[in-house]
């Protein structure tokens, strides 16, 4: 074994370690958030059993006599129980509570090493790749593959991320687009005196970012045809064109309601096709991230045990 193989190694051991220290931190802070918030509970509930005893204690001999004989002493008796057991589970909280802050502390302090020892493994694992070329023909050729492979999923993941953020842009301008549409319609069946401007005023808003939102659309389907040539997207968007709109007609009324129906229900369209091909593509960038990170478990592994 190299001196370079056993330094990644140990580097290795000793990252496995930080990061269960990291997992074990997580379920740490999660369980001094739960205790912290039940402190709060008993503090207030030890205030009101303090309270209560108080008060039975300066009840004087009119009580008594009151009372049946002994029923103060009785009540005072388990009010104090109450009170100690109260007293207790807040002590015993606190405690926890602080010896939980200082282990974070301890924790939180390992931590910051992990970057400096992540920085160490990526330069020692390049280290390591240029010895093992330079050893071994066999051992070349699967470092090659394995680099190819790493690179050819990391392109694919990021030109899937790319086309997600594309979908993105496009999906909020057709999102505009569809609730001025949906506000036309409104206006358009609940048709009152003054209407008309409330309609002509929306579809005019509707029709702003159209323009944009096929152009976006484009990049969109361009975008997917470099990674899946063999997907098609429809982009053809039947957007009406409307005329001013009249008060109280009834024939315009059931005009408009037609061509903003029509219009949506293309929107609509293009919108499921999308979906669906999103649905399909977020397979395959789990598909891709599963290969991916086989492989790099793969050349790791040969790394630390090639000899």
């Amino acid at each position: 074994m190299s001196i370079l193989q056993q330094q990644l190694k140990e580097s290795i051991r000793e990252l496995e370690t930080i990061q269960q220290r990291i997992e074990y931190s997580s379920q740490l802070a999660h369980r001094l958030s739960e205790e912290e918030n039940e402190l709060k509970v008993w503090e207030k509930k030890l205030i009101k059993e303090q309270r209560d005893v108080s008060a039975l204690e300066k009840e004087g001999m009119t009580s008594l006599v009151r009372k049946i004989i002994g029923d103060r002493e009785e009540k005072l008796e388990n009010e104090q129980d109450d009170y100690l057991q109260a007293s207790r589970r807040y002590t015993d909280l606190f405690k926890s509570i602080e010896l939980m802050r200082f282990e974070l502390d301890i924790l939180d302090q390992k931590e910051d090493s992990l970057e400096i020892l992540e920085k160490k493994i990526a330069v020692l694992l390049k280290e390591r790749e240029k010895e093992l070329i330079l050893s071994d023909l066999i051992f070349a050729g699967l470092v090659k593959y394995f680099n190819e492979e790493v690179i050819k999923h990391h392109t694919f993941i990021k030109k899937l991320k790319k086309l997600k953020s594309t979908w993105d842009i496009a999906l909020r301008l057709l999102t505009s687009i569809e609730n001025h549409l949906n506000e036309a319609l409104h206006h358009v069946i609940n048709s009152k005196a003054g209407s008309a401007f409330l309609v002509d005023d929306a579809l005019d808003y509707a029709r702003r970012p159209l323009q944009k939102f096929e152009q976006i659309l484009l990049r969109f389907q361009k975008e997917l045809r470099i990674i899946f040539p063999e997907m098609h997207l429809d982009t053809k968007i039947n957007f009406d064109i409307f005329e001013k709109y009249a008060d109280a007609v009834f024939l315009a009324n059931f005009t408009f309601i037609e061509k903003i129906i029509n219009s949506r229900r293309s929107l609509r369209g293009i919108k499921e096709q999308v979906e669906i091909i999103l649905s399909l593509l977020d397979n395959k960038y789990s598909e891709s991230l599963d290969k991916l990170a086989s492989i790099e478990e793969k050349r790791k592994k040969l790394f630390l045990d090639a000899s």
